[in-house]
């Protein structure tokens, strides 16, 4: 940053220096040449004495004009080192002609001796003044007329010195100034940017504890509050993951136990052998299906592995056919009473995720009386699922928090509450990837209830 304002200040000098110093006198002389010039234009316009006279005092210009026989019709004289006033007939006829050659005007610097060009004054060396003579032949009417002006170009050494010695002091005095405030600045950005890195270096090393301090800009305060944020997020993200570990781990655990169990046993006594044992093994087998295809599902969706397949189908009928798979295999009663068969335009392998997740999830937490009911609404061209169970409920406070990957509401490791915590992640993603509507209404005590909505297909036609 030192850098970039040190380049700055100095192409600001620069700049001061070149138009101040070096290219004064040329724009002094510049502008004095467009004044004569636009002041003749004006004359034209305007031929009367008063306004001539008006124009001479003002501007500080010797005016001459003659007829065409060569008599002075007006003249003034505003400075006694008057060019035009003091030209012989031969130097009027000069201008006169090369005016006429040159397309009826022509300006020229008077000329001066060598000896009186400059003069001293200590160890200032002074140029003399110099004269604008500009020569317009006017025509009015029949006649024409010879307008001559002569304007002074002041002397401005002693200006360009005054400028010079000035410019120097101010150019000493800009550059320590700059100096100080560039290194007060950097080190006011510095410090936060130092905090702020030094934190970033603690989030790599796994330390997550958020740290409040004023940066002292509204940007470093947003990246702050952007770096505790992640903080808090990679926090929780761990937590999850550790807990899906603790999960995962007691989940793959028991079964594998119990397998290894009934498997020995049956081979030590063969008489063992009978359809509840084996059954067991075959319960605890879809168990570890169930944990690793959660796994596996999650990571495909995860990378965007998995396209939406989007094709015509019931969705009445699908989830009358989830219901009944589930139906073979537990005791649990599930209602399902639809009005009508519903058609939508969706993926129905991944349709069909979300309800066996949401089903799944209502068997494990839903109440003593194994009851789950589903709902389907249909209003205003959308069709809405509810699933609803009859468990414990959810805390308020921890609603946002279930469709977080790894994130399980019971954390005792109940045994008949067996999941990766990825199940309602698996939901949130695919519904998100169907751009659908989705949520959950939950009171302690009373039960959850999941739901989500589709477009039905009828409304698109």
């Amino acid at each position: 940053m030192f850098k970039f304002f040190a380049i700055f200040i100095a192409v600001a000098l620069i700049l001061l220096w070149l138009f101040q110093i070096v290219f004064l006198g040329t724009s002094y002389k510049l502008i004095k040449t467009r004044e004569i010039k636009f002041s003749a234009n004006k004359i034209v316009q305007n031929f009367n004495e008063d306004y001539i006279e008006q124009i001479a005092m003002s501007k500080d210009f010797c005016i001459l004009i003659m007829d065409s026989t060569g008599n002075n019709i007006f003249s003034i004289k505003t400075t006694p080192r008057c060019t035009i006033h003091r030209l012989s007939a031969e130097g009027i006829n000069y201008y006169v002609n090369r005016a006429m050659k040159n397309g009826g005007e022509y300006l020229e610097k008077s000329a001066l001796r060598r000896d009186d060009k400059e003069y001293r004054f200590g160890n200032i060396i002074f140029s003399k003044p110099e004269s604008i003579v500009y020569t317009r032949i006017v025509n009015v009417g029949d006649s024409f007329y010879v307008m001559m002006l002569d304007s002074n170009i002041s002397p401005i050494d002693a200006t360009v010195s005054t400028l010079r010695e000035q410019l120097i002091w101010i150019t000493l005095l800009l550059v320590i100034l700059a100096g100080l405030l560039a290194f007060a600045i950097s080190k006011k950005i510095a410090s936060p940017i130092e905090k702020v890195t030094k934190k970033a270096k603690k989030l790599a090393k796994g330390e997550y504890e958020p740290e409040d301090f004023d940066g002292g800009y509204k940007e470093i305060n947003q990246l702050v509050n952007t770096l505790n944020y992640a903080a808090v997020e990679i926090d929780k993200n761990e937590e999850y993951r550790r807990e899906l570990i603790a999960n995962v781990s007691h989940d793959l655990r028991t079964p594998l136990t119990m397998i290894i169990g009934y498997s020995e046993m049956i081979r030590d006594y063969p008489e063992q052998a009978e359809a509840d044992n084996i059954q067991t093994i075959i319960d605890e087998a879809k168990r570890l299906s169930s944990l690793v295809n959660d796994t596996l599902d999650f990571a495909k969706y995860e990378s965007g592995a998995i396209e939406l397949n989007k094709k015509d189908f019931s969705l009445t009928k699908e989830i009358g056919d989830i219901i009944e798979r589930f139906s073979t295999f537990t005791d649990y009663n599930i209602v399902f009473n639809p009005d009508e068969d519903i058609m939508v335009n969706a993926d129905e392998l991944q349709i069909s995720q979300v309800i066996y997740n949401l089903l799944t999830n209502a068997i494990n937490y839903t109440g003593d009386d194994k009851l789950i009911t589903i709902n389907q609404i249909v209003n205003e061209g959308k069709v809405k699922i509810e699933i609803i169970d009859t468990g414990e409920g959810i805390a308020e406070d921890k609603l946002p928090d279930i469709w977080q990957r790894y994130y399980k509401i019971d954390k005792t490791h109940k045994r008949s509450i067996v999941g990766s915590g990825l199940g309602l992640s698996i939901v949130k993603t695919i519904l998100l990837r169907h751009s659908a509507e989705f949520g959950v209404n939950s009171k302690i005590g009373e039960g959850s209830t999941f739901w989500f909505e589709l477009d039905i297909l009828n409304n698109k036609e």
